[in-house]
């Protein structure tokens, strides 16, 4: 299962704002649903609409409906809690942390020295070039250095550059959750550098900020591998289920859907993923075009 939810710039999905708009004598009914981007209906004229900002969400009255299970399901997985009646959270440190560089070599403020005590660009253990001009790269670091590299990157100016390999560039960081390939396909960096301990998964839920994230630096909010280990946040758990999670009714009857339930672009978006079998997940293992092709 795929299911999508995101903003659109359509003036069919409002977010934040209510709508006032004509529509034809006869009509009493909102404009009809629809689950992806659409033109609008012909009773809906988008050149008579004017948009009053709503802080209250008082107002708010969504053009797109969403079916019930797709709702129950995004509630489910928000009610999600630590140390609840059917799951044990421990803490989790992920194996590596994936510290992204990109070119800033016209950045006007001194640079920060990159620690000698970390592998750099040239490493070849550790660092994977990412992008035909040489200027993107992907470097892998222990895990447990998390809290440091975070700590470089909030100490830098807004237009300071880190100095690594003798280059000026940009840096973020990101937690590579192992097997993510299954879902980012086999040309993600993290392929070759965190080990599919876990096996293949069989529920993910991911999300993407725009504002929050550069270089694909989206990892998964929730991983549900097929071998009953649960990955939440910087949280894990073993001998967890569909059911644990109260979605083993939900998750087999929402099939490639998309929602947009906003308005204006650069919105935040989120994806659950759902492999009905083991099969389904491995044979993503070849599929380098589109690693969802399998995912329900």
């Amino acid at each position: 299962v795929i299911i999508l939810l995101n903003a659109s710039s359509s003036p069919l999905y409002m977010g934040q704002k209510t709508s006032k708009h004509r529509r034809t004598p006869s009509s009493t009914t909102p404009p009809p649903a629809s689950s992806s981007s659409s033109s609008p209906s012909a009773e809906y004229d988008p050149t008579t609409t004017t948009e009053e900002y709503d802080p209250t969400m008082q107002n708010y009255n969504p053009s797109v409906i969403i079916p019930k299970d797709v709702l129950r399901l995004f509630e489910a997985l928000g009610r999600i809690q630590e140390n609840n009646d059917n799951i044990k959270f421990e803490d989790y440190t992920f194996p590596k942390v994936e510290t992204l560089f990109w070119d800033y070599s016209y950045a006007p403020d001194d640079p920060f020295v990159w620690p000698d005590t970390y592998p750099d660009l040239e490493s070849t253990k550790d660092c994977i070039l990412r992008g035909a001009t040489n200027s993107e790269y992907s470097l892998f670091i222990d895990g447990k250095e998390r809290k440091k590299i975070d700590k470089i990157i909030r100490g830098l100016g807004m237009r300071q550059p880190v100095l690594i390999s003798g280059r000026k560039m940009a840096i973020s960081c990101r937690v590579p959750v192992p097997g993510e390939h299954f879902w980012m396909g086999e040309k993600c960096p993290s392929r070759t550098m965190v080990d599919d301990i876990y096996g293949p998964p069989l529920l993910v839920v991911r999300g993407f900020d725009v504002w929050a994230n550069v270089l694909g630096a989206d990892s998964p909010s929730l991983v549900l591998y097929r071998d009953g280990t649960l990955l939440q946040g910087s949280k894990i758990a073993k001998g967890v289920t569909l059911q644990d999670l109260g979605v083993d009714n939900l998750v087999q009857f929402i099939q490639d859907q998309r929602y947009d339930i906003g308005v204006g672009t650069d919105q935040p978006e989120v994806k659950v993923m759902y492999w009905p079998s083991a099969d389904d997940s491995n044979d993503n293992n070849n599929n380098t075009d589109n690693p969802n092709d399998n995912a329900r």
